[in-house]
């Protein structure tokens, strides 16, 4: 229900039995939009019914139309308050429009219709059409124009949006308006496309009264296309718009993505929808349900153009850029490295397919994770989509990551593009890396001089009257024989260290497999529990044995390196293999995490048991 607080000025004068009066409490009258047509062609009737005050005739009558068939028919409601001299007024106008069709030729009648208000009667005039031969009706009369950009919720075309995607494009008004109070409308951006190309369908519902609610709505049958959501609004808000000069309500209720996945005419099935109406501010509204289709529409799908040495494949069909960056370029020798390879802009994001990073000799490289992050912005769908690489050096040296390209198609341009990335280098160093220079400290409380040096200590005297000399003071003697027991201590203590040391490193060494089974105990906890720090958990307890075994640290070795060492311990190449397998699950676990298997899980642990119970199996039958 549409209110503006302005005065109505009625302006037509029609021919009626009785005529309205300035004290009149109801003006009934109706018009035709032209008075002679042919037998194929329609007429528009429109009655409008005015009634001062919040009153309702006790009786209403439309017009009688015995020669046509009515086609459609709607209804609306205005309301008004005048202000004049006598005072201020309030004023109820509700306009009825029908479409008819003529059943035969000749001059055809529309009788008369009647609304009684208070014992008196109102008529609305008789009006005659004249129907002639097909295609020999008049001109229509001529209706205000629509603003540019604004549509018709009327038959004929499905409205197009511009590039800027503004919902508001003019309908192709070749057929007869079909004029009701709510309107279902679907409007597609774009009629042509190529294979794999967005278009865009925003459906609308336009009302001319007032809308309480939705109860249900149904998207239509969009088989033959991937689709997207792009809008689907929690709250649906109305925005007026005044169409032929007749104000409208236009609610957005979806606006979806679609990307044709074949060629040919693919067809959009009419969406639909239960609207609740009624219960207005002023007067007597009632409320209602109504259920309305949207209507179809067709859409010429085109396929890829074919051109050498590009693959015509609608999951790359956009406008796409590429980056790689590699973090950091230079590290040590079994530090992880992350590779992240981007993808940019506007596309079928769900569908892309972006290039593999290809196998790089002396990295091991696992399998990447996947982010993407969706922007539907001006209202096409599109954003980014993130690889992400572990890369693990297994030797020192330089190494390149290559190019890498992404060849699609641009609809925009019609042609075939690629999307490169530049080579990035990497350096992997020997040792533990590069260490930070030492940084000079002052201990606490040491005063600095304005040069950020150590400052002269001056420390104050005092004189003191001798009272004993020195050889008669008790601690003189134990003095003297301090420089003796220090050479001593001196030649002493280094092989006692070093027999300790000797024998702490026997005692780790033969206690290391308790030790490691009690932390293979601690990681199978923690892979029941589906932590990921089952992996960290299992590689130190396996570099710990093993550093314990070899008496030296084996985080920073390689795989060659530390299998060598292992065989000349005397382990089996069964236990040589577990332990490749144990430490490649292990990595995969830190620098691919995915979800937590419990199955791959189970067997690095029953590997890493291998790799233990072997060794210790080996130094038992050695005798060590």
């Amino acid at each position: 229900m549409l209110v503006a607080l302005t005065a109505i000025v009625c302006a037509a004068a029609l021919t009626s039995p009785q005529a309205a009066r300035a004290d009149d409490e109801v003006e009934y009258f109706a018009a035709v939009d032209r008075d002679s047509i042919g037998l194929d062609e329609i007429v528009l009737l429109t009655v409008t019914l005015g009634l001062k005050g919040n009153t309702e005739p006790s009786s209403l009558e439309l017009p009688r139309t015995p020669d046509f068939d009515v086609i459609s028919q709607g209804s609306s409601t205005q309301m008004s308050i005048g202000f004049g001299s006598g005072g201020s007024g309030f004023q109820k106008t509700r306009t009825y429009t029908l479409q008819l069709r003529p059943t035969r030729e000749g001059a055809l009648e529309i009788l008369p219709g009647v609304a009684m208000m208070k014992g008196k009667r109102y008529e609305t005039g008789r009006i005659v059409v004249q129907v002639g031969r097909p295609g020999s009706g008049a001109p229509r009369a001529q209706r205000p124009q629509p603003r540019p950009g604004w549509p018709s919720p009327f038959g004929g075309a499905l409205p197009g949006l511009d590039d800027d995607f503004d919902p508001f494009g003019m309908l192709d008004d070749r057929a007869a308006p079909a004029e009701s109070d709510l309107v279902l409308r679907a409007s597609v951006n774009k009629r042509e496309v190529y294979v794999g190309e967005q278009l865009t369908l925003s459906i609308y519902l336009m009302a001319r009264s007032e809308v309480s609610g939705i109860e249900s709505f149904q998207m239509p049958d969009l088989d033959g296309f991937w689709n997207e959501e792009i809008e689907t609004p929690t709250q649906v808000k109305g925005e007026t718009r005044v169409i032929d000069g007749v104000a409208w309500r236009v609610y957005l209720l979806r606006r979806r993505a679609l990307f044709p996945l074949r060629d040919g005419s693919l067809e959009i099935q009419p969406a639909e929808v239960d609207v609740i109406t009624g219960g207005g501010l002023f007067g007597r509204s009632r409320r209602g349900a109504h259920h309305r289709r949207s209507q179809p529409a067709s859409v010429t799908v085109k396929p890829l153009p074919t051109e050498a040495g590009m693959r015509a494949d609608a999951s790359r069909v956009g406008s796409w850029k590429l980056e790689v960056e590699a973090e950091p370029r230079t590290a040590a020798l079994g530090a992880p490295i992350t590779v992240r390879l981007r993808a940019t802009g506007n596309g079928n994001l769900r569908n892309l397919e972006l290039p593999r990073l290809p196998a790089i000799e002396g990295m091991k490289i696992f399998d990447p994770t996947q982010t993407d992050r969706v922007d539907t912005s001006a209202g096409r769908y599109g954003g980014s989509r993130v690889q992400e690489y572990v890369l693990v050096p297994e030797r020192a040296g330089r190494f390149t990551i290559p190019s890498l390209e992404l060849p699609h198609f641009d609809p925009g341009a019609g042609a075939y593009r690629k999307a490169s990335t530049q080579p990035i280098s990497l350096l992997i160093r020997p040792g533990s890396g590069s260490s930070a220079p030492a940084v000079a400290q002052t201990q606490p409380g040491t005063p600095a001089d304005s040069d950020g040096g150590l400052a002269g200590i001056r420390q104050a005297t005092r004189i003191e009257a001798r009272t004993l000399p020195l050889h008669a003071r008790p601690w003189f003697a134990v003095a003297l024989g301090l420089p003796g027991l220090a050479l001593l201590g001196a030649a002493l203590l280094p092989r006692i260290a070093t027999a300790r040391g000797r024998g702490a490193g026997e005692r780790q060494r033969r206690g290391a497999g308790t030790v490691a089974r009690k932390r293979l105990a601690a990681a199978r906890a923690l892979a029941l529990r589906r932590d990921p720090a089952f992996y960290e958990e299992l590689d130190r307890a396996i570099h710990d044995y093993l550093g314990n075994k070899l008496a030296h640290p084996t985080a920073g070795l390689v795989r060659a390196q530390l299998v060598e060492e292992l065989a000349a311990l005397g382990a089996t190449e069964e236990s040589r293999e577990a332990l490749r397998r144990a430490l490649d699950a292990c990595d995969a676990g830190r620098f691919a995490p995915a979800a937590m298997d419990s199955e791959a899980a189970s067997r690095a642990l029953r590997d890493a048991g291998l790799v233990i119970d072997g060794i210790e199996a080996s130094l038992a039958g050695g005798g060590s």
